[in-house]
């Protein structure tokens, strides 16, 4: 089955700095080789070279895909976010970057066996989408503060970390949406859960190529399209249905589809105000058939 991929990262309209533009802190690769694959990288804007932080972060992630494509098998989510770290770290160290530059949200979505794994290390968005029902799945973290690979080679600030939330705290709020459709695409049903995890929660969902045609995982940048005039905010679930109604699907189909629907809010008195990172996998076609059990979330813990 053919398997497409695109992706976009543009700054959000914050003030400026000094005068000067903000750099974009969000940061995606994706691509076909070694095998389909979307990385994306949300960094901390509190921190001191984060968008640099935020792109070593991700080379270190597509090497973990290679060595993953050498042994032959899928590695445990904590297993490759520990090396995935430690690689990036090396790096730092090696060009003497400030440790705390790796502080960023990574999101790892891979085609492997006819299935799309997707490994969310802190916070952010992922969509799984077919012609008969959606599931929207989001990651929030309490006082926005997302608990990062960073955190496992800086004790200190892990600690400084835990201090704030609480060691045991269930720090993380989990919260999915679930919509069947008639097959024109009206509404039959909505289901939405929540959940609460601990601090170190790391999620790991797994999705049947035959069940889903759209894949997509963006940063928390989705949930800031807010109206200049009344700051009211449109609902993720709601958001990330708009951004995969594509036209057409050649070529950099999900950069078309988000400028398109950025250009149609703004008209509406919408603007976004984080940075914004956004990456879908497209089937060539939808054969899903549809199923309670939608997608699957392993239970981890880094």
């Amino acid at each position: 089955m053919k398997i497409s991929v695109d992706g976009i990262y543009l700054p959000g309209n914050k003030t400026p700095i000094e005068g000067k533009q903000k750099e974009c802190e969000d940061f995606i690769l994706f691509g076909n080789l070694p095998i389909p694959h979307i990385i994306l990288c949300d960094g901390c804007s509190s921190t001191y070279n984060s968008a640099t932080g935020a792109r070593i972060l991700a080379h270190a992630a597509k090497k973990s895909l290679y060595n993953m494509i050498h042994v032959n098998r899928i590695m445990d989510i904590d297993y490759i976010g520990e090396e995935i770290i430690r690689r990036a770290q090396f790096v730092t160290e090696t060009i003497g970057l400030n440790k705390d530059a790796l502080a960023a949200t990574l999101i790892m979505s891979f085609y492997w066996d006819r299935k799309i794994h997707t490994y969310i290390y802190g916070d952010g968005v992922y969509f799984a989408k077919s012609s008969k029902m959606s599931i929207c799945s989001t990651i929030n973290y309490d006082y926005e503060s997302p608990y990062y690979l960073y955190y496992k080679i800086d004790p200190g600030a892990k600690y400084d970390y835990q201090l704030r939330l609480g060691s045991t705290e269930l720090s993380v709020s989990f919260h999915e949406e679930i919509s069947k459709f008639y097959s024109g695409g009206q509404d039959v049903e909505r289901k939405t859960t929540n959940r609460r995890r601990a601090f170190n929660y790391n999620h790991h969902f797994i999705a049947e190529i035959k069940e889903f045609s759209i894949h997509m995982v963006t940063s928390d940048g989705v949930s800031r399209f807010v109206n200049k005039e009344n700051t009211k905010r449109i609902p993720i679930e709601d958001m990330m249905d708009r951004l995969t109604k594509f036209k057409n699907t050649n070529g950099e189909f999900v950069k078309r589809r988000v400028l398109a629907e950025i250009k149609s809010l703004a008209k509406q008195g919408f603007d976004f105000y984080d940075d914004l990172a956004v990456a879908c996998f497209l089937t060539e076609e939808d054969n899903a058939e549809g199923s309670d059990s939608g997608t699957n979330e392993t239970d981890n813990t880094g």
